[in-house]
């Protein structure tokens, strides 16, 4: 029922005319009087001790921490953080009311001419793996180096139970090539050039390898 504005705290007549107006035209009464909504709030407050969390980890502060929201349902937080030649991921949230706990730890190797990439599920079901990215011809450059291209070294490690392990390593491997091909000319800009590359994108990955496990790797 719309109250008088006379009835109501000064100030806010105004809005509650047009709520008023709204529910006249969206017909509010016949939904309980609540208005539709398709915004997801997230309380920062929750964000924080996450954030604390990969600081004291990694030893360092966290560089990127991006909230990701999924439209059928679920909400997922990462915070990259660099150390040196890492950066490290972690991820928490859940899917579909499936809960999600995951860690992608990024390692540049110049020494070997390698990058290693490991990812680690908790939950839902514990999983582990690590991929190696051998680098093509190397080369020196003033502040770093280039290189020509990564191929993606035999399976070293694969270890699973209760779940499509094969599927997650397509769901990994899918998700985390582009960010590395992306992020490869930062090299010539020396290690800290690469690594702040890969932290501004490597949430984005982690969420996507998370959504990708919920839809087809667990079997109900």
């Amino acid at each position: 029922m719309c109250m008088s504005a006379a009835s109501l705290p000064a100030g806010i007549g105004n809005a509650h005319d047009v709520l008023c107006l709204l529910c006249k035209l969206m017909g509010c009464n016949a939904m309980g009087g609540a208005l539709p909504s398709s915004i997801t709030t997230i309380d920062l407050a929750q964000v924080a001790p996450h954030q604390q969390r990969v600081a004291a980890a990694a030893g360092a502060g966290a560089v990127h921490t991006q909230l990701h929201v999924m439209p059928g349902g679920g909400q997922l937080i990462t915070s990259a953080a660099v150390a040196g030649n890492e950066v490290k991921v972690p991820l928490q949230g859940s899917i579909g009311g499936i809960p999600f706990d995951l860690e992608l730890l990024f390692t540049l190797d110049l020494g070997q001419k390698q990058i290693r990439v490991k990812l680690t599920v908790r939950e839902p079901i514990a999983f582990e793996h690590e991929w190696i990215y051998n680098l093509g011809t190397v080369l020196p450059t003033a502040n770093g180096v280039m290189a020509s291209g990564l191929q993606l070294a035999p399976a070293t490690s694969v270890a699973g139970h209760g779940i499509d392990f094969l599927c997650i390593l397509k769901c990994g491997g899918l998700k985390l090539l582009p960010i590395l091909i992306t992020c490869l000319p930062a090299m010539a800009g020396g290690v800290p050039g690469f690594v702040a590359c890969v932290a501004g994108r490597a949430g984005a990955a982690a969420a996507d390898i998370a959504v990708c496990i919920a839809q087809d790797c667990i079997k109900g």
